[in-house]
């Protein structure tokens, strides 16, 4: 930009109240509090500062889109990578593990062969079950257990029907929240 165009722009800036690009990243926000001069005045200004939220979001997606393009081709490159050089760890350690087995059948106490560049070892996994999900109600009660939560919208009620808390609830008052719709959403 030419020093001729800059003063022109400067000049006209001081009668557009609309900020601009560098407006907003000079003027920010600090902790959800506007800082700077300009305000939403009207239905236009509101109108226009919606519109530069659509564009804003627009270009998010767009930068969104292609970073997830672009991390698809790194992970298909990695998949592919990862794929080739598990096959030679699966084969070594099978390998591994016969020669170890091997050596556990001759003397039970070699759970842990030490190598100079790493180490073999073995260790028994203890028992376990599993159990058919539509089967569960036929355990004796014995064999289950039941999660116990609190009923958040039964204790709400509570409040708000007797005024009182029970030990251990804090009410939170519901507060206004705002939110923007742009019809770059649809």
């Amino acid at each position: 930009m030419s020093a001729m165009e800059d003063s022109l722009r400067q000049h006209l800036a001081q009668f557009d109240p609309t900020p601009t690009d560098d407006d907003i990243a000079a003027e920010g926000f600090d902790g959800g509090e506007r800082i700077g001069g300009w305000r939403v005045t009207d239905a236009g200004s509101a109108d226009w500062a919606l519109r530069r939220i659509a564009d804003a979001e627009k270009a998010q997606r767009a930068a969104i889109a292609l970073a997830e393009q672009q991390i698809a081709q790194v992970n298909a490159w990695l998949e592919g990578e990862t794929a080739k050089t598990q096959r030679t760890i699966d084969f070594f350690t099978g390998h591994l593990a016969d020669y170890h087995r091997d050596l556990l059948a001759a003397d039970p106490k070699a759970k842990t062969i030490s190598l100079p560049h790493g180490k073999l070892v073995s260790r028994v996994t203890p028992d376990r079950v599993e159990v058919d999900e539509a089967e569960v109600a036929a355990l004796p009660d014995g064999m289950k257990r039941v999660k116990v939560e609190p009923d958040k919208k039964a204790i709400l009620a509570h409040v708000k029907a007797t005024g009182e808390l029970p030990v251990g609830v804090t009410l939170i008052p519901g507060e206004i929240r705002f939110s923007v719709k742009t019809g770059g959403d649809e």
